[in-house]
């Protein structure tokens, strides 16, 4: 006997239905969104690298950059190669220019750019065309250099403008020779265009002379040394670059002086990362740090 009885059409759940569908059309959206972001990162990485020069002369353009979340970038690869050509100047050669140790300098200011970048140098020097070459690898570290050709136009500066450093020559034509009070300078060996040619001095007429010497520019001293007295009270640091003289004398107000590039990067990297180091965004670890710095030691 056959079974006449009609077989009921099952319930469709259209809501479980209805939530796979969107499921699917999440997934696949998501899909097409992975792959839209592999692609432009693809297509960005072939732009790069079939438009290298383009980058690179825009990089050469640069100086420094700050990249997100305060990271400083410095163009230290730059300044490397002008430390470099600093070797072939006949008065570094004289002087004992090392590249080496000015590498050392540069390499260290990138360890600590977070200082460095930013700062401000006040140069005085009447003769500037001299200091191109320092001041193009201090603005490849991101250092700002204002330069100037007289004590009055740095005072004048330092009025409306906060510097981290001062750099000065010692000799400046035309400037008027005044005493000092506070900042006395010391010459520890005769000048060579102090000595007397004609014949070799005794050691009693040696002393003489250079006792005489050190009473004269203590009382007529140089533009460098005066600009030195004058900018005491401001406590910003201060580097004499000179000539040969720079070997042979020193002042109880600078903080450093040399004739050699070399030198004044290492002397200017240091005394900007002490000058500006509440800037550096970690200390390093070791017993007396808080007494020391101020800063809190790392834990």
């Amino acid at each position: 006997m056959m079974d006449t009885t009609e077989s009921k059409p099952q319930n469709v759940n259209w809501a479980q239905s209805l939530r796979l569908a969107r499921g699917y059309a999440s997934t696949a959206s998501q899909t097409t969104i992975h792959a839209t972001k592999v692609f432009l990162l693809l297509f960005l990485a072939f732009w790069l690298i079939k438009n290298n020069s383009i980058i690179t002369s825009w990089l050469d353009q640069v100086t420094q950059a700050e990249l997100p979340g305060g990271f400083k970038v410095i163009r230290t690869k730059e300044a490397i190669k002008k430390a470099e050509s600093l070797g072939a100047n006949e008065k570094q050669q004289a002087a004992g220019y090392n590249f080496h140790w000015a590498r050392d300098a540069i390499e260290r200011a990138a360890r600590v750019a977070p200082a460095i970048v930013g700062a401000k140098i006040l140069w005085v020097d009447d003769e500037p065309w001299n200091n191109a070459r320092v001041v193009g690898i201090l603005a490849d570290l991101g250092i700002s250099v204002t330069q100037v050709t007289s004590t009055k136009a740095a005072i004048a500066m330092m009025e409306n403008s906060a510097m981290d450093l001062i750099i000065s020559d010692i000799g400046r034509e035309g400037e008027e020779r005044q005493k000092l009070n506070t900042c006395k300078i010391h010459y520890f060996q005769l000048p060579q265009e102090a000595k007397d040619s004609q014949q070799p001095l005794s050691q009693d007429e040696y002393n003489q002379k250079l006792a005489k010497l050190n009473a004269d520019e203590n009382q007529k001293a140089s533009a460098g040394f005066l600009l030195a007295e004058k900018t005491l009270p401001s406590k910003i640091p201060l580097i004499f670059y000179a000539d040969q003289r720079a070997r042979i004398v020193r002042s109880l107000c600078g903080n450093g002086t040399t004739d050699r590039a070399d030198d004044l990067l290492q002397m200017t990297i240091s005394l900007l990362e002490e000058h500006r180091w509440q800037r550096l965004p970690t200390y390093r670890k070791c017993d007396g740090c808080a007494e020391a710095t101020g800063a809190k030691p790392v834990q």
